[in-house]
């Protein structure tokens, strides 16, 4: 398996909330990544995709699993999940059209 396909595996999406567009201000960027994804692939997984930036910090959390309703009294949960926040250095990064197309 190449670097760069396991580089494009790492980074699942973008979290696009209240909290992260306020964290945008200061350059810091909020990812959904993969649960096997350390923070040296996080950084250049962002270094390799968002060319032009350089990552300053990456600091990550495992979301825990949270319960959820169904109709009625059935409950499930929600997958947990990893998330990265992302200090970057350089231009502001720009998710509706500034990632380098790797497919």
């Amino acid at each position: 398996m190449s670097n760069l396909f396991k580089l494009s595996e790492c980074l699942l999406s973008a979290v696009l909330t209240e909290k992260s567009t306020g964290l945008s201000t200061t350059s810091r960027y909020v990812f959904k990544v993969a649960d096997w994804a350390n923070k040296i692939q996080i950084r250049q997984a962002i270094e390799t995709f968002f060319v032009g930036r350089k990552v300053l910090a990456v600091n990550t959390l495992n979301a825990s699993r949270k319960k959820k309703r169904l109709m009625g009294r059935k409950t499930s949960f929600r997958k947990p999940y990893k998330k990265a926040y992302v200090t970057v250095v350089g231009e502001p990064i720009d998710f509706m059209g500034d990632a380098v197309s790797h497919v």
